[in-house]
């Protein structure tokens, strides 16, 4: 059903690490982040796809921001409100809905990667240092933040840094930081 993806293989990757999946829902919902897009400046940069300027980032965002809004957050929605059954509906089959509807709400966001890694920058620069990249990755979450005047806390940017690294396995967590750090200044 779906073509190949470089972007979503990258994301089930990095995705199924340790405190990942808490990091980027607690991103979703306290800054309104679109998980994708956290994910999409990740592999922009371990791809070796460099920075992204805030015309590009934005270009992005508008390109994704239609699909999930009304797709993608409208299944959400859905299944997180089956999370504690409907009443008059017996539990087991709301249950048994709640994932079905997480299903589609995966295909949506599968969908979604596919539309991104479209709009990505298509020339790879594989002998890219790593610490070169990680830097890139860190730079587009700062574009991305920037976008929607987001200013990430303490418990954010550690969140932040737990995407970054399970993004870059190879990198000391402290480097991470230190990197989050020159990105997000603390004024």
């Amino acid at each position: 059903m779906f073509p190949a993806s470089r972007f979503w293989d990258f994301t089930m990757g990095v995705y199924g690490r340790p405190g990942v999946s808490p990091a980027c829902i607690a991103l979703q919902d306290s800054l309104g982040l679109d998980v994708n897009l956290l994910l999409f400046c990740c592999w922009v940069a371990a791809s070796g796809r460099g920075a992204l300027s805030s015309q590009e980032m934005r270009r992005c965002r508008d390109s994704s921001e239609p699909w999930q809004a009304h797709v993608v957050g409208a299944l959400r929605g859905v299944r997180r409100r089956l999370k504690d059954g409907v009443e008059g509906v017996p539990a087991d089959l709301a249950a048994d809905y709640r994932k079905r509807v997480l299903a589609l709400e995966i295909d949506g966001e599968h969908v979604a990667q596919v539309a991104l890694e479209s709009v990505a920058p298509e020339v790879a620069d594989s002998s890219r240092p790593p610490a070169q990249r990680r830097r890139d990755a860190a730079a587009n979450l700062a574009v991305y933040l920037g976008l929607g005047g987001a200013s990430p806390s303490p418990v954010q940017l550690d969140h932040l840094g737990t995407i970054l690294a399970a993004a870059f396995p190879d990198a000391d967590r402290a480097a991470v930081g230190v990197l989050l750090g020159e990105v997000f200044p603390r004024g």
